[in-house]
């Protein structure tokens, strides 16, 4: 909506109205907009960091080109740009773990941002731990997904802006934590992924990573000699079934074992380099498909009742 300034006066202009995937931008005006402020304006469009406005640049350009090729460059006018329900639609988006807080986000041509690349993936992963390390957390929780940021935002002491989402890529955004000086550092997901880091796959996409079942077995073995326990296993196919038949003979237990082994190959991985974590620093929790708890190392234990101390 343009607004033409006139005598000290604005007064309605222009109306333009578009959509976003079928979500009409069509503004709610006012007559007059003495006095409004600069957060009106901007009515349900998000905000970068709390700071600047989330508009492509290059959209700000075009929108004042627009104005300028329709009245000139003589007089001034006045832009609002609203999105009906933006806050309510940026709830579902990946908006707030960007940054982008208090409405959608306008950007490129469809609103949508698709990486192209594993190294285009990798670095959208990164804004969570800047976002974190921006708020000045010490601890910052790893997930590989939506399953993990769901179960570990299900405790007590855990913060949303500390749990990052870190695909199948956890070497490389170990590295990044370290890189960044976090003080410590949780893994917590399903031990269908996290289990893989024991043969030391440290990237747990399928197509370069085998299931984990045959590790898990082995550890079980090794821990509860039971021939009804271990010839259940043999006919199991997923991690899942795995934790199941585990909870049906009362054996659970051996997940904790689990997540010390995950847990002390995280610590091998991070004392690579100029900074490593102490031993202390790193705490792994292992959920199942429900959400519910199946595994926790005792750093983890004692981490997630402190983890939101700065």
């Amino acid at each position: 909506i343009i607004y033409h300034e006139e005598g000290g006066k604005m007064s309605r202009l222009y109306e333009i109205v578009t959509g976003i995937h079928g979500k009409k931008t069509l503004n709610t005006l006012r007559d007059s907009i003495k006095g409004l402020s600069t957060r009106e304006h901007f009515q349900r469009l998000g905000q970068i960091a709390r700071n600047a406005y989330a508009e492509n640049p290059s959209k700000i350009a075009g929108t004042v080109k627009a104005v300028r090729d329709v009245i000139g460059n003589d007089i001034g006018a006045k832009v609002v740009i609203s999105v009906p329900n933006g806050q309510i639609l940026a709830e579902k988006t990946f908006n707030p773990r960007l940054g982008i807080v208090g409405g959608i986000s306008i950007i490129g041509t469809t609103g949508i941002v698709r990486p192209m690349s594993d190294d285009a993936f990798k670095t959208s992963l990164l804004c969570g731990l800047d976002i974190a390390k921006g708020i000045n957390f010490e601890t910052v929780v790893l997930v590989p997904g939506n399953l993990g940021e769901r179960s570990v935002l299900g405790l007590d002491n855990i913060s949303k802006d500390q749990v990052v989402q870190i695909s199948n890529f956890v070497g490389f955004m170990l590295d990044a934590v370290r890189e960044r000086r976090f003080k410590k550092v949780m893994l917590a997901g399903h031990p269908g992924k996290l289990v893989k880091l024991l043969r030391g796959d440290f990237h747990t996409h399928s197509a370069v990573s085998k299931p984990a079942n045959d590790i898990l077995i082995d550890i079980i073995k090794r821990s509860v000699q039971s021939n009804a326990v271990n010839n259940e296993l043999e006919g199991v196919s997923t991690v899942e079934g795995i934790v199941e038949v585990l909870k049906k003979y009362n054996i659970l237990f051996v997940m904790n074992e689990v997540a010390e082994c995950i847990e002390k190959k995280v610590i091998e991985y991070c004392s690579r380099g100029e900074r490593p974590f102490a031993p202390a620093e790193v705490g792994v929790i292992l959920f199942d498909m429900k959400g519910s708890i199946v595994g926790i190392s005792g750093n983890a234990l004692t981490c997630v009742n402190i983890t939101k101390t700065r």
